[in-house]
């Protein structure tokens, strides 16, 4: 079973801490909620670990927030926060330690805001365009050390990450994100078959998605499962060394297996 760093899991302690009792609720997500995903009673053991990263993405709803002061909050809980750029407010990491919190909320039109950034209870957060199916349906997981942490469903993680694909600006970050989108399709699949409950939540996330994310995810889906696609060479390459089978031909194939049944 993946175990947290001491570091990983004073820091998730203290984000529980912070955003506890904000309505509407805040979900772990980017890499750390892949490596959360180790936990999840419906995943099997890999014969890899999971791909390291002191970045922690929080996500929640747009508008609609109430509670205390969640900059104070992550402050109180030892976070400083760190501004840059231009925006206003300007995009803000709360850093503790070499870890990095960036508090990331979905890009809909808001009838008083303008720019990248918009304020969440005193705190900044960037806006992520087609964040919003990761909110769909989250978890509760229990972990060691920190408690119940809420996270993303695995369907709706892997479709997100499929849907923002070829959001990314580098093939670096591209290549590790179709990695990510592996690793979670095995870590659910069980005697060769997505797990009833995953394919289960997908159906729920699909029903939510526009015309243009539907499309999206489908075309990117079928990237995924060509090995000679660019960002599945490059997540071969991050994968050298790994355990098991990690060339391109096997990654495409195992992502062309997962998504047919995620988006049958």
């Amino acid at each position: 079973m993946m175990k947290l760093t001491d570091e990983e899991t004073e820091v998730l302690r203290r984000v529980v801490r912070a955003v506890e009792g904000v309505v509407p609720e805040f979900v772990i997500a980017g890499g750390q909620a892949a490596r959360l995903f180790r936990l999840h009673p419906l995943s099997v053991l890999l014969a890899w670990g999971p791909i390291f990263t002191s970045d922690l993405d929080v996500a929640t709803a747009d508008k609609g927030h109430r509670g205390k002061s969640l900059a104070k909050a992550l402050e109180s809980e030892g976070f400083e926060a760190t501004m840059e750029g231009d925006d206003v407010p300007p995009r803000t990491l709360y850093v503790l330690g070499t870890a990095e919190v960036e508090i990331i909320v979905p890009d809909l039109p808001r009838r008083a805001s303008s720019g990248s950034t918009v304020k969440i209870l005193g705190a900044s957060a960037q806006k992520v365009k087609d964040l919003e199916p990761l909110l769909v349906g989250p978890e509760s997981l229990d972990v060691p050390g920190v408690g119940p942490v809420r996270v993303p469903n695995p369907a709706a993680y892997i479709l997100q990450k499929v849907l923002t694909l070829t959001n990314r600006r580098t093939l670096e970050r591209t290549g590790k994100d179709a990695l990510y989108v592996h690793d979670a399709l095995l870590l659910f699949t069980h005697g060769g078959r997505l797990h009833p409950d995953v394919i289960a939540a997908a159906r729920r996330v699909l029903g939510t998605v526009s015309t243009r994310q539907a499309k999206k995810i489908r075309e990117n889906a079928e990237r995924l499962g060509d090995s000679r696609t660019d960002f599945v060479l490059e997540s071969a390459r991050q994968a050298a060394g790994r355990a098991g089978l990690q060339t391109p031909e096997a990654l495409a194939l195992a992502n062309r297996l997962g998504l047919k049944e995620l988006l049958e």
